[in-house]
């Protein structure tokens, strides 16, 4: 998953207007240069066909394999991916003004440096499978960066699917996007997850290593606790933050675990846009031990969380 995650954050490095143009062979292969230059990709990490224009105007990978990084290989089917402005990036070294990003398949399989095991970890099927999908968009007369659509369909195992919006964001130049790293405000977030058997594939074994205790009480028994705790966590929290309705779905939730099934949406609404420039700021000149609780505090009574939880018919 962290090796998804890298690929996903690299491609979608770039800033973003409204409709996309027609890519070229030309600009498909300039743009991946410039993504291959900047994530310093060797060809003995990444093995691809060479980018191509698609017959509706995007550009493509049909096939890429990347190895050596978190002892995975990971394979991208039909990769593709406009860009709104691409000039912007290709001539200027800027953000584009929009960039859209879909992956067919992405498929996991553990890397070890054994080719005998590597070979048989292949014959069992991928460790991770599903498809992605990346839509982020720059408004340069509103100074807004939209976040339209992050998601990850897992198939009948359920999806993950976040969208956000920022103010004072200026991508018009260098020296403008330097100047409006202090102003960047964060709007709106909204995360939605429907789960269906993928948080027990894919995230049961690394949350029992880091969460349980090999040497303690029954597994069963350290969830039990841990829900339990969270609840109580849960209690503690201003109603202005966490409104009622709020709570109580999120702790229907938390007894939907280990095996939830059904439909999480939260939604992070403030009063006024967050400051997250200042706030990084902030937190950057504090010792870490205080940079979270001193500089977010001030914040939250300003924020509002918005929680529904939808459990699937029969799994009440």
């Amino acid at each position: 998953m962290r090796a998804l995650a890298a690929a996903f954050l690299a491609i979608g490095l770039t800033g973003p207007a409204a409709a996309q143009d027609r890519m070229s062979t030309d600009t498909c292969a300039a743009s991946w240069t410039l993504l291959s230059d900047a994530a310093a990709w060797s060809d003995e990490v990444i093995r691809h066909d060479a980018p191509r224009a698609t017959d509706d105007g995007w550009c493509g990978i049909a096939d890429l394999r990347w190895t050596g990084a978190f002892a995975l290989e990971v394979q991208l089917t039909d990769l593709r991916w406009r860009l709104g402005d691409p000039a912007r990036l290709i001539e200027e070294g800027l953000p584009p003004r929009s960039i859209e990003v879909k992956v067919g398949r992405v498929a996991t399989w553990p890397d070890i440096g054994n080719a005998v095991r590597n070979y048989a970890y292949r014959l069992q099927g991928p460790q991770f499978e599903g498809s992605a999908a990346l839509r982020l968009q720059w408004d340069g007369v509103a100074k807004a960066l939209t976040l339209q659509d992050l998601s990850l369909d897992f198939g009948d195992l359920g999806a993950l699917k976040l969208n956000a919006r920022a103010s004072g964001v200026d991508l018009s130049d260098r020296e403008a996007m330097m100047r409006s790293t202090a102003s960047v405000a964060l709007e709106t977030v909204t995360l939605e997850v429907t789960a269906n058997g993928f948080p027990e594939r894919y995230l049961a074994v690394p949350l029992a290593e880091a969460f349980l205790d090999p040497e303690g009480p029954p597994p069963e028994a350290q969830v039990a606790r841990l829900i339990a705790s969270a609840k109580a966590r849960l209690a503690d929290l201003n109603e202005s933050l966490l409104p009622p309705r709020s709570r109580t779905a999120l702790e229907a939730a938390l007894d939907s675990l280990p095996r939830p099934r059904g439909t999480l949406r939260v939604q992070m609404q403030a009063q006024e846009p967050l400051p997250i420039g200042k706030i990084v700021a902030s937190a950057l000149a504090m010792p870490p031990q205080d940079a979270l609780s001193d500089v977010l505090v001030g914040h939250l009574e300003q924020l509002r969380l918005g929680v529904n939880w939808s459990p699937q018919r029969g799994a009440e």
